[in-house]
């Protein structure tokens, strides 16, 4: 009896030890093993989560990139639009454009970062990022380095924590593009050349001296288009330049209209100018000398029939204008709200000119029988009438 007592106690106290064993386990160790596995799996969803924002922030800065380099582009290279041509060239530099387009950049990227989300129970933090920055130099970019693009925009100094309850990840993030197809610095080349070349200001200020008016400065406008586009024709025929726009077009001549607030000819001092010398009679050496700055030679025998004594005068000639030049490029398609178009690059020009003495001519005296003199009748007291 004796001798089975003591393997049945055995057995007992085997068993005793083990279940013994098996409970300190769970108690002590498997509820913190347990807790070791799950707080593992949490951070690798939460790095998971920072993997994905990546690869989200790398789409991102290509639809922000061209966002921006689009919108540039339709304003000329500068935000708000500036004028490339403002009686001589005045471009914007690429330091400028560039600086511009990074703010832009960084504006759209950041507004992307922002609606990213997950599903997880977790919690996203995010901090904006510092900058954009376009790796473009000037004189790169003038001499065509950059045409078909070939340059990186790297954003960095942005910020993700993910947290919960049992578990938080930082990191900071930092991400470039590297852009190709898309002609931005190409167009802004030629345009600058254009600008530089000055065919429209140039020519305006030549009609202003010759005493031309609104179809002189069409003509111009016509002749700097045709310059912008043959530029472009040198490096093929994608991009196609549309006639130009007239937004504002006037002619005024001393005498004809004085008024202030016109919207091209806006000058604050803005009034008639008319010159003319005293009456005498008439010079054979006048004709000869004057003669070129005539409207009409022959008014001068004209004007001698009715007066035995003639006047020469002059006037202020102002003209002004402005005009929207646009050429699009077809050689690449970049993306947009619309899908994808082409690149549209759009530069103001505007030119105001105050010629005065320029508008020569001869005109008969007006005898005063009061006074027993002759007058200018365009020039009494050397006003405007």
């Amino acid at each position: 009896m004796k001798s089975q007592i003591i393997p049945i106690s055995f057995l007992i106290l085997s068993v005793s030890l083990i279940l013994l064993g098996y409970l300190f386990y769970n108690l002590f160790y498997g509820t913190k093993y347990e807790s070791y596995v799950f707080q593992v799996n949490i951070l690798d969803a939460m790095r998971n989560v920072i993997e994905s924002l990546k690869n989200y922030l790398q789409l991102s800065l290509v639809y922000s990139s061209h966002q921006a380099l689009r919108e540039h582009a339709f304003a000329g290279g500068m935000m708000p639009a500036g004028t490339w041509i403002c009686n001589g060239p005045s471009p914007p530099s690429v330091e400028d454009s560039k600086a511009c387009l990074e703010k832009y950049t960084t504006y759209y990227f950041n507004i992307y970062f922002g609606f990213y989300n997950t599903s997880l129970p977790v919690t996203l933090t995010k901090v904006n990022f510092d900058s954009c920055k376009y790796g473009i130099d000037e004189n790169g970019a003038l001499n065509g380095k950059y045409d078909e693009g070939y340059f990186w925009i790297n954003c960095s100094k942005g910020k993700v924590s993910v947290s919960s309850k049992e578990a938080k990840t930082y990191e900071e993030l930092e991400t470039d593009y590297y852009i190709t197809k898309n002609r931005y610095w190409f167009m802004f080349r030629i345009f600058y050349e254009w600008a530089m070349a000055n065919v429209y200001g140039s020519c305006i200020c030549s009609c202003c001296l010759s005493c031309g008016g609104e179809s002189c400065a069409q003509q111009c406008a016509k002749l700097a288009y045709e310059d912008l586009q043959n530029r472009f024709n040198r490096y093929g025929d994608e991009v196609k330049c549309k006639k130009p726009e007239k937004i504002c077009l006037d002619h005024q001549t001393g005498g004809v209209s004085c008024e202030k607030g016109n919207e091209c000819l806006d000058w604050e001092d803005s009034q008639c100018k008319c010159i003319g010398h005293f009456c005498e009679a008439p010079k054979q050496e006048w004709k000869t000398s004057y003669s070129p700055y005539t409207k009409n030679s022959s008014m001068i025998n004209k004007y001698i029939m009715f007066s035995d004594k003639i006047c020469e005068y002059w006037v202020e000639n102002k003209l002004a204008a402005t005009h929207v030049f646009t050429c699009e490029d077809h050689k690449y398609y970049i993306p947009s709200k619309k899908g994808p178009v082409p690149l549209t690059f759009t530069v103001h020009a505007t030119a105001k000119f105050r010629c005065p003495d320029v508008c020569r001519n001869f005109m008969s005296c007006k005898y005063i029988k009061e006074e027993d003199k002759y007058i200018c009748p365009v020039c009494p007291n050397n006003e405007c009438i």
